[in-house]
């Protein structure tokens, strides 16, 4: 996959991307916030030879700086059946947050799983207590279908409330009105 926006590069993982990738799964936030457990630099090396064959695992590549600031991952959605969906999962280095990135980033990605792959839904989850990617998904579009309580032990043993959002097609279609033609999404 290789998609653009103005300040990134939306591609498949690759081992180029060892040191940033280990950087960013090491973070404390994220760790925190993602059902993740610390990574050293040969546990990284064997994960993205595995991940670099899906080119549903996606880096956010910043053009300027040359690095790899974020990932974003679209995997089978295990809550429906016979819709073709996917589920988002998504984490950002934190020296990047609340700059925008992870927003254009996935309003391309999303773009890409309605046009490109024509999903029917796609879904999101995040822990209750994330409220930036609570905050995140609902100013997409995403509408909040509910909160799996006690869903997840996740980091250090911490039990988490788990948000699950979806946007479907036709929430697509609303939200991007006359921006993008209804024959190439029907």
């Amino acid at each position: 996959m290789y998609l653009e926006t103005r300040r990134l590069i939306l591609r498949t993982i690759s081992i180029d991307d060892l040191d940033d990738m280990v950087e960013m799964q090491n973070d404390e936030v994220v760790l925190k916030y993602n059902c993740m457990k610390p990574m050293n630099h040969d546990e990284m090396r064997e994960s993205l030879l595995t991940l670099q064959t899906d080119e549903k695992n996606i880096v956010l590549h910043h053009r300027e700086e040359d690095k790899v600031i974020g990932f974003i991952d679209l995997s089978p959605d295990s809550l429906r059946y016979g819709v073709k969906s996917l589920t988002l999962s998504f984490y950002l280095n934190t020296k990047y947050a609340s700059q925008g990135f992870m927003s254009e980033a996935l309003r391309k990605v999303i773009d890409h799983a309605f046009q490109t792959l024509r999903l029917d839904v796609v879904s999101a989850r995040a822990f209750l207590p994330n409220v930036a990617s609570n905050r995140l998904l609902t100013h997409l579009g995403f509408i909040h279908e509910g909160t799996l309580r006690q869903a997840i032990r996740g980091y250090r043993d911490i039990v988490y409330d788990d948000c699950l959002y979806s946007m479907t097609k036709d929430d697509f279609i609303r939200l991007h009105g006359e921006d993008f033609p209804r024959n190439v999404l029907l």
